[in-house]
């Protein structure tokens, strides 16, 4: 139990893509992981989403840059849409998604079932305490999404009972209604969230005193992050698939900033995320227990002029930086090994020759080692520890081989 916190584990990252523009985005931020939903099944269909190509290169590129990605199926599901559900489930797997996170408990049974991928608990599952992640646990889910309603007490007691691990909205739109609970949009337009269909209707004025007494503010807790870090929280989640890649990446990079240098946000970085997006402020009330009318709040003409004076940016994230070693010896196979934080991998390769002329030189074979085409890699000569045996010859394309 609290495995993170016994580790003394920061919780991981995890941010939001409604397209493969945001998924590099929130790479680029220093995402540990990213959620995405495929064309079916989501709660946000109005996003752009990912098709079949679209879900395997963002797989591929996130992987890649050691990056997860979960998929949300996080609808409820009808009984005849079944077969379909369980292919595109089937279809995450095979692509090696990390995670899906689903909100239909009869749906999560049978993919349990047949496929093994791992489970998380959608928010929309409405889990607000340890007895929903026992009954989870059963049901084969390895994460709960808490629901954004429970206060930092409940939260805390949460990570140190729950059989399985905490998933925390640490930024963006909350719902004026109970996760999950919410018939508000299908009852007066026909288009249910659960159905990932909300028209927000909640957002709309009213004739009330408060002229928008549904609409709340943003979440943000970036005010509270040493204080999730020692609760244990396993992961902290951005929310904002319907957002922008600029939204996603500048949101992203200060979360990053504040885990790795565990600390609250100062008002500089409050004032840049306010930029991003907000509805006249933002809201931790649910965190702190401190709920009231100001919790309310609505876009205005400010904060949309806010955002559109960051502009839009281009996304490529920066290659890897990695160090290597290699053996080139007379009578041995020739081996490279790459070597990333505590992960490394080794490979073998052909038996050099004597050189009639031209013997290897460690300048030139460091050189052609560093070439690491596109991949998402860098290789400086300086960090390549290199042994090789003098009067030795080895084809180019052996090198690049390895």
């Amino acid at each position: 139990l609290n495995m993170q916190k016994k580790n003394n584990k920061l919780p991981e990252l995890l941010a939001p893509a409604g397209s493969l523009l945001s998924l590099k985005a929130a790479i680029e931020g220093g995402a540990d992981a990213i959620y995405i939903g495929s064309t079916a099944f989501n709660a946000r269909m109005k996003a752009k989403n990912f098709d079949e190509n679209d879900l395997r290169t963002g797989i591929e590129l996130a992987h890649e840059y050691g990056v997860k990605v979960y998929v949300a199926a996080n609808t409820l599901i009808l009984d005849r849409e079944i077969d379909e559900y369980l292919r595109a489930a089937e279809r995450a797997y095979l692509l090696s998604a990390d995670a899906m996170i689903i909100a239909d408990v009869g749906a999560a049974s049978e993919v349990k079932k047949r496929i093994p991928i791992e489970l998380h608990a959608s928010t929309q599952l409405s889990g607000y305490n340890v007895d929903a992640a026992r009954r989870l646990c059963e049901a084969g889910f390895s994460r709960m999404v808490l629901a954004r309603e429970m206060p930092k007490d409940d939260i805390a007691r949460f990570c140190k009972e729950s059989p399985i691990e905490s998933e925390v909205f640490v930024h963006g739109a909350l719902c004026v209604c109970h996760s999950g609970q919410c018939l508000f949009s299908s009852i007066v337009g026909g288009r249910s969230g659960n159905r990932g269909e909300c028209a927000q209707p909640c957002r709309l004025p009213y004739k009330n005193k408060n002229l928008y007494p549904l609409s709340l503010k943003d979440l943000c807790l970036a005010g509270h992050i040493p204080e999730l870090c020692e609760l244990g929280v396993a992961s902290l989640k951005i929310e904002g698939r319907m957002k922008s890649p600029e939204y996603v990446y500048g949101v992203t990079v200060i979360y990053r900033r504040l885990l790795d240098e565990g600390r609250s946000a100062n008002s500089e970085e409050l004032a840049t995320l306010k930029a991003a997006f907000s509805r006249g402020g933002f809201t931790d009330g649910y965190f702190t227990g401190k709920t009231f009318s100001k919790m309310t709040g609505i876009r205005s003409d400010a904060d949309k002029s806010d955002t559109k004076s960051l502009g839009e940016m281009s996304f490529a994230p920066k290659a890897v930086a990695i160090t290597a070693s290699a053996k080139i010896k007379r009578g041995e196979r020739t081996e490279l090994t790459f070597t990333l934080g505590d992960k490394s991998v080794t490979v073998r390769g052909d038996i050099p020759s004597d050189a009639i002329s031209s013997p290897l030189t460690e300048e030139s074979v460091k050189e052609r080692l560093a070439k690491l085409g596109g991949t998402p890699l860098s290789l400086s000569v300086d960090k390549i520890k290199l042994e090789l045996d003098e009067g030795l010859s080895l084809a180019p394309s052996a090198i690049n081989a390895l």
